[in-house]
């Protein structure tokens, strides 16, 4: 007697090989992208309010995977606020992109106990589609304390630039998708019917 061939069995198969496959593929990138990302400048700014100052000017290549992220630091005394602009020129001095961020700290105490908050980071991500060399630039608007009154002092900002950087959320979401795909596919496999 000779066994008889299911058609819907090779389907079945097929999607379980391309959903292992698509789930295989998304953890390898999940993997690989932390080793993509360069390192293009790591540098500490000190600028009084309504002054500026640049970074040196940075090489940017485009990258297939990931984009060109800023991340910015605000050192910030207790009780002081700050509004800043940040900016990437490109070698002509035109904006590529633009950001106004705030950057604050408070404290002090209520019913006998302290508490402390703060909001010191920004972050800017810019996919580049081709080399070039650019420029960032901080610009201190504001510089208050908590009651608004301008402050004279100046703000360090730790700037750092990275190329290349990946957002891990698409990451983990396409992991968790394509890996319930996969286990769907391999319980339908096995399910009698």
């Amino acid at each position: 007697m000779e066994a008889s061939h299911r058609p819907e069995s090779d389907r079945s198969n097929l999607w379980i090989y391309l959903s292992g496959f698509a789930t295989f593929s998304t953890l390898i990138a999940l993997l690989a992208s932390p080793f993509l990302s360069k390192l293009l400048a790591n540098q500490t700014l000190t600028i009084q309010p309504s002054q500026s100052q640049s970074l040196a000017s940075v090489q940017v290549q485009p990258t297939a995977i990931g984009a060109l992220r800023l991340d910015i630091l605000a050192q910030l005394s207790q009780n002081r606020w700050v509004t800043y602009e940040i900016q990437i020129r490109d070698a002509q001095n035109q904006i590529v992109a633009s950001a106004i961020e705030d950057a604050w700290t408070e404290s002090g105490s209520e019913d006998g106990e302290s508490w402390f908050e703060s909001d010191l980071k920004s972050q800017l991500d810019l996919k580049t589609q081709q080399a070039e060399s650019l420029t960032i630039a901080i610009h201190v608007l504001e510089h208050t304390d908590a009651l608004g009154q301008a402050v004279a002092e100046p703000v360090s900002f730790n700037v750092s630039v990275v190329n290349g950087v990946s957002d891990h959320r698409f990451f983990w979401t396409g992991l968790v998708s394509t890996g319930a795909l996969t286990l769907i596919a391999i319980r339908l496999r096995t399910k009698p019917f």
